[in-house]
């Protein structure tokens, strides 16, 4: 099998050393030197001689060797106070003169950042702490709520008094619909709720799709194990000193795989079988409307009667205007043709009212 480049990357970390020019002599020394290595000059801090990248393929500077990586490891160099000559970490003393390693300052305690609340604005103060944490304006609003509710109740609330029928009224209405017969035809699913006598024969109905199953089987090729790292690169852009001559830095490698095929369907589909039919539903548009209205006792229907394939729907209301005995008025609906006769102009009725304008007769008075 061929082997075949994913587009998939590899990042590992790696040591990198570097080098330092001596500032005595100008001789390139490796990095994990801390003296030159032609003229025996310690490296010194307070000089150029800093620790940087060679030029050219980084990936012959990756450091291998366990020792050599321990000693990279091993923490960053220490400047000696007396002769500013570098050091390595494990060092307790200078080999340039002899002075000892000094002792590590202690770390300045930094003071916490100030912590900044957040708070979501809700509206004014006062309008906040409403009903929240007062106690007394939840009382308040109990005490609202309360005399909302009285206040209901006193309004509707049944009086007695006597009233007289200043006035009635009646209004009766007749609409007259007419049963329409439509024939039509289409897939037996999308017809209306009330179609009936039925003619259908199944066909295959455009733009469906139906019983999915694999179809068009075709090789594809995918990658597969093992796979292996080639064309291994340092990115010199994340290349971060370490203070001990070294440099950690990203290795970038391309993944490179087998290549296998497998054997993949796509999905295909069915045209949808179903039943196309011929039909027929009713309809009830309006034929004709008449309303009829009067102030007496002569309560009629409008002239108009229900045929052959024809329905007559009737609707009727009654209207009774009272004067109590303190001169107001109210108004009362009968429910039914026998109750709104029994009100007659001029009759005295005990009666049931409330203060919203609404009055219900109770008992005739004998003149």
């Amino acid at each position: 099998m061929a082997k075949k480049p994913t587009g998939r990357k590899t990042r590992k970390k790696v040591k990198v050393e570097g080098i330092w020019e001596c500032s005595s002599c100008g001789h390139i020394n490796d990095g994990r030197r801390i003296q030159c290595e032609a003229c025996g000059s310690p490296k010194e801090a307070e000089t150029e001689e800093r620790d940087q990248l060679p030029a050219g393929n980084l990936e012959d500077r990756v450091v291998a060797d366990p020792e050599l990586r321990e000693q990279f490891d091993a923490g960053p160099h220490w400047k000696c106070d007396h002769c500013g000559s570098m050091r390595r970490a494990p060092d307790g003393s200078c080999g340039n003169c002899g002075a000892g390693k000094p002792k590590p300052k202690p770390e300045r305690q930094r003071r916490p950042p100030p912590r900044i609340e957040r708070r979501v604005y809700r509206g004014p103060r006062s309008s906040r702490s409403y009903g929240r944490s007062n106690p007394l304006a939840k009382i308040g609003i109990v005490l609202a709520v309360i005399a909302a509710v009285a206040l209901i109740v006193f309004l509707l609330w049944p009086r007695e008094d006597t009233a007289t029928v200043a006035s009635t009224s009646w209004t009766r209405t007749a609409k007259l619909f007419e049963k329409k017969i439509h024939t039509a035809e289409g897939w037996r699913k999308d017809a209306p709720g009330n179609a009936y006598d039925f003619g259908c024969k199944k066909r295959e109905r455009a733009g469906t799709r139906c019983n999915p199953h694999d179809c068009n089987p075709h090789k594809v090729e995918y990658s597969c194990p093992p796979c292996r790292e080639e064309n291994c690169r340092i990115d010199r852009s994340s290349c971060v000193a370490d203070g001990a001559g070294g440099f950690d830095c990203n290795e970038v490698c391309d993944e490179v795989c087998e290549t296998c095929e497998r054997t993949e369907y796509d999905t295909c589909y069915n045209p949808c079988i179903e039943e196309y039919c011929g039909y027929k539903y009713d309809s009830w548009p309006l034929k004709d409307q008449n309303t009829l209205s009067g102030n007496g006792k002569n309560v009629r229907w409008p002239s108009l009667s229900a045929g052959f394939n024809q329905r007559l729907d009737r609707s009727e209301s009654y209207s009774v205007k009272l004067t109590r005995s303190g001169g107001k008025t109210c108004s009362h609906s009968p429910g039914s043709e026998s109750a709104y006769k029994k009100c007659t102009i001029g009759d005295h009725w005990n009666v049931d009212y409330n203060l919203l304008g609404g009055c219900s007769p109770t008992s005739r008075i004998n003149p």
